[in-house]
């Protein structure tokens, strides 16, 4: 799916319904579709927009479902278990829009006020190979289109299309990752920090986050390691400087990273940590806070000379440690942590004479 020029992708269920609600508004109700779409190629293009605005969005973030199951989460099992038999059109009618089932979508967002209805949408596909779920509630837009007739005759008209770009609502299920039980988390969704009306369709799906800040930072600063390991060395502390300026900068005035800026800054291509990551089963969030204490890890500096000679190294440090034999210069990496230990052994040996 990331690569945009060939989507190879088989439909295995596209259902969409309606809810209607206004801001404000008490309640809501379903307005249900009474049969489904069969254009296969009206929906394969669907499916693209929407799993591309899924990854590309500034607001993706890996999650896992929650210990105690959602309405969504059970009937999910039953239908993932035997897809032949489950009735995914006629159950859909109820996960979505039976407000007095306790979990439904409906029943959650007449609970917030200032939540409003959309098409809700419930795609199980295929893309080269791998096998998703999707459960996202899209949104018309008003626009205009400047028009020019065969006779020359100019004008504006009002429009509406589905707005693709601004996605809050929706959820990615992994299902191969889903079905094999791995250590891996299955999940990705949209979340808006500082956001709380899309909260409701975090409870319908019964998920939540499972990377901390701590955990995303340490993985960027293992895919920019990885991604410079094959430069020279003027180039890898540009791009480590770069790197650790861009972060501080935004934890200085308490702003997340956004992974596709922080790689067109450094890299002048957005895409290629988010690519680094999809290919290597890395799951890092598209935006987070920055652990500074993680990220300056990517730092490394270069002793030269036999100083290193006057220390004792415990076990645990040597694969922080590389060595060059042609020009006898050690290289630390970690360097905040080492240099700790080594001060510590220092001392130690010094103790020890």
């Amino acid at each position: 799916m990331e690569n945009e020029t060939e989507v190879k992708i088989k439909v295995i269920d596209f259902i969409f319904h309606q809810i209607v609600k206004d801001k404000n508004e008490k309640e809501g109700y379903l307005k249900e579709a009474k049969s489904k779409l069969t254009d296969d190629s009206k929906i394969s293009n669907t499916i693209e927009k929407i799993h591309l605005s899924i990854s590309n969005s500034t607001h993706k973030v890996n999650g896992k479902f929650k210990k105690e199951d959602s309405y969504f989460k059970q009937e999910f099992d039953k239908y993932i278990k035997d897809i032949k038999s489950y009735d995914l059109f006629k159950e859909s009618k109820n996960i979505i829009g039976n407000k007095d089932k306790q979990g439904s979508l409906l029943n959650l967002m007449n609970k917030e006020t200032l939540s409003t209805g959309g098409y809700v949408l419930i795609i199980h596909y295929e893309d080269n190979n791998k096998e998703y779920f999707i459960m996202s509630i899209l949104k018309n837009k008003q626009g205009e289109s400047f028009l020019i007739s065969d006779n020359g005759i100019p004008d504006i008209k009002e429009t509406v299309q589905t707005d693709y770009g601004n996605l809050d609502y929706a959820c990615r299920i992994n299902v191969d990752i889903y079905n094999d039980k791995s250590s891996k988390n299955p999940i990705c969704f949209i979340h808006k920090t500082g956001s709380n009306i899309s909260n409701y369709f975090i409870d319908f799906i019964g998920c939540e986050k499972f990377n901390s800040n701590k955990c995303n930072s340490e993985k960027l600063a293992k895919i920019i390691k990885d991604l410079v390991k094959d430069k020279d060395d003027k180039e890898k502390e540009e791009i480590t400087n770069k790197t650790i300026e861009f972060c501080e900068s935004k934890k200085k005035i308490k702003e997340t990273i956004d992974i596709f800026e922080l790689a067109e800054y450094v890299f002048g291509d957005k895409k290629i940590i988010y690519k680094y990551s999809e290919d290597n089963d890395i799951q890092i969030d598209n935006s987070f806070s920055p652990y500074m204490s993680e990220i300056r890890k990517i730092e490394i500096v270069e002793f030269k000379g036999d100083w290193i000679e006057k220390f004792k190294f415990s076990n645990d440090n040597l694969d922080k440690i590389d060595y060059n034999d042609d020009n006898t210069t050690i290289v630390l990496k970690n360097v905040p942590d080492l240099v700790k230990k080594i001060k510590a052994e220092k001392g130690n040996v010094n103790n020890e004479e």
